[in-house]
């Protein structure tokens, strides 16, 4: 007990002596800076305006790759085969952009519409991707936009990209839908592309 009230001693002395005598340093420095001459600053003009800063943010994606990559590869651009339904006018293609990755599959899933002669993309939010299915759907970022989602399954196996250019190989319902109320939906056929890099 005594060696505790000592220590508290200590510290209250050491406290108090520390106050006292940066005291007269603190208003000398104040003393200096209020005498200061002002700092001249010259402004540099700007000749045109800085570039407006678009930042775009997308859902957080979960899509789940479960496949042998050794067997499997379905990385590619996917195209309607045949005519679009009336109501996906505006779909342009689907994207799977896949990355092997210490031999586990990783990438993204997403899709091109067509806007206005503008194209936009949409990611995937969630899916699954196996050696026999694909389920996604994604989630608009405009009020303009509509949501899509797609269920069905692959037509082959092995590298889907050396499949014929006429030849179908993915099946299955896209939807399209808009604040939670569906507006179309189809049974379609896809063709597959080779997707560079």
């Amino acid at each position: 007990m005594r060696r505790l009230v000592t220590h508290l001693l200590v510290s209250a002395v050491t406290f108090v002596l520390g106050v006292t005598i940066s005291a007269p340093f603190k208003r000398q420095g104040a003393r200096q800076f209020h005498s200061a001459q002002p700092i001249e600053s010259t402004a540099i003009p700007i000749t045109k305006p800085p570039a407006a800063i678009v930042h775009i943010s997308t859902p957080e994606s979960s899509i789940i790759w479960d496949y042998d990559v050794g067997r499997f590869n379905p990385r590619g651009d996917y195209f309607i085969l045949g005519h679009k339904p009336k109501d996906f006018s505006e779909f342009d293609c689907l994207e799977l952009a896949v990355y092997p990755n210490d031999r586990k599959p990783e990438g993204q899933v997403m899709i091109q519409i067509v806007v206005n002669q503008t194209y936009e993309v949409q990611y995937a939010v969630s899916g699954l991707v196996t050696e026999h299915g694909l389920s996604f759907s994604t989630v608009s970022i405009t009020d303009t936009q509509c949501d899509y989602a797609f269920d069905g399954y692959f037509l082959r196996t092995g590298v889907l990209s050396k499949a014929g250019k006429h030849e179908a190989v993915l099946e299955g319902q896209l939807t399209k839908s808009k604040n939670g109320v569906r507006l179309a939906a189809a049974k379609v056929r896809f063709r597959v592309e080779y997707l560079g890099c």
